[in-house]
Parts: C-alpha cells; structure tokens; sequence
C-alpha cells in the first residue's frame, strides 16, 4: 500500500490542443509525438468493480485494507494483470496494488462491462520523473500523468498542458462511464 501523489494534464480532447510551450521544449509536435505513444507505448485496458467486489477480491487475496476504498479496478498493462483499491482523492490518495493471474482478471473483467477505458500508455523521463502519456483509443484525448514521492516534489512537474488534477472528469473511472464502445 502506498500514497499516490499525481498531476494530471490534458493535451488534446476532442481535436483541440492544449500544450504549453514547455510541452514544445520537449517535442516538436503533438501529432507526431502521439505517433511515437501508439508506436512504443503499452497497451492497457482497465475495468471499474463494484466496491464491494473489490473488498471481497481483496480479502481472497489476504490483503490488509485499513482505509476506505472509493474505487476497486482491475487493469491489464501488456502481459501483467493487477487489481487495485483507491481511497477517496484527486491530487493525493492511498493506493493497493497486487499482481494477479491472466484467468481472475479476464474472470473479473467479465464484470466491469459498461465501465471500461483502452489507452496506450508511453513513459518517457523528463529530469527524474516519469511522464505517463495516456492516449485513449474510443476517444481523442491525450493526457499525461506524474507520480511523485512526496509533495514537494509537485513543484518538479512540468505543466505540459493544462492541469485537470482536480477535475474529476478525467479521472479513468469516470471517462470509464463516458465509454463510446
């Protein structure tokens, strides 16, 4: 278990731009950068569980819970599968991963139908830390996530675009919900 400190920003939806030019000190050009993510990202797919499903899988798994899950997922990142609890939280929140096997997550999978998100995912490291491009595929959205250690280390982040941290829209269990397959 560990806290998950992030910042969240958009670079395109829906056909409109918002890079800063601190994105343009990095890469010459969204379109061809987004080139690059569906070339060399990872493919993820990810489902949204009831909460209680998710406390169930997680006392299968003897996991220890000691906070109150607001959102139980479960996501296929290449060939490794994981489950996860999340407390409550935009900028910062508690996070409990576990790796499980290819047969509980496609048993599991199975049960999120309607509340799903594809996207391809590309990290690339900009001065220490780990930019993770997002780029939705029932969708034109682009977004970049950074995870940090302590929050001091927010101020590290460059803003490549604009900053949806707090806006809960673009949390995944949300765009979940906006799903247009």
């Amino acid at each position: 278990m560990n806290k998950e400190i992030e910042k969240k920003y958009l670079l395109r939806d829906n056909l409109k731009t918002y890079t800063t030019p601190e994105f343009f000190f990095q890469y010459n050009a969204l379109e061809s950068f987004i080139d690059v993510i569906k070339e060399k990202g990872v493919f993820i797919k990810q489902g949204y569980l009831s909460i209680k499903q998710g406390l169930d899988l997680a006392k299968s798994l003897k996991l220890n819970v000691d906070f109150v899950p607001a959102q139980a997922r479960v996501r296929q990142k290449g060939n490794e599968f994981f489950f996860a609890l999340k407390s409550e939280g935009l900028e910062e929140r508690i996070e409990l991963e576990s790796k499980i096997s290819q047969e509980l997550f496609d048993n599991l999978y199975s049960f999120t139908e309607g509340k799903r998100v594809e996207k391809i995912r590309y990290i690339q490291n900009i001065e220490g830390l780990d930019y993770e491009f997002d780029f939705y595929l029932d969708r034109d959205l682009v977004v970049v996530e950074i995870e940090v250690k302590d929050k001091k280390d927010l101020s590290r982040i460059l803003a490549l675009g604009k900053d949806i941290t707090l806006d809960k829209n673009y949390k995944n269990e949300e765009l979940a919900k906006w799903a247009t397959d």
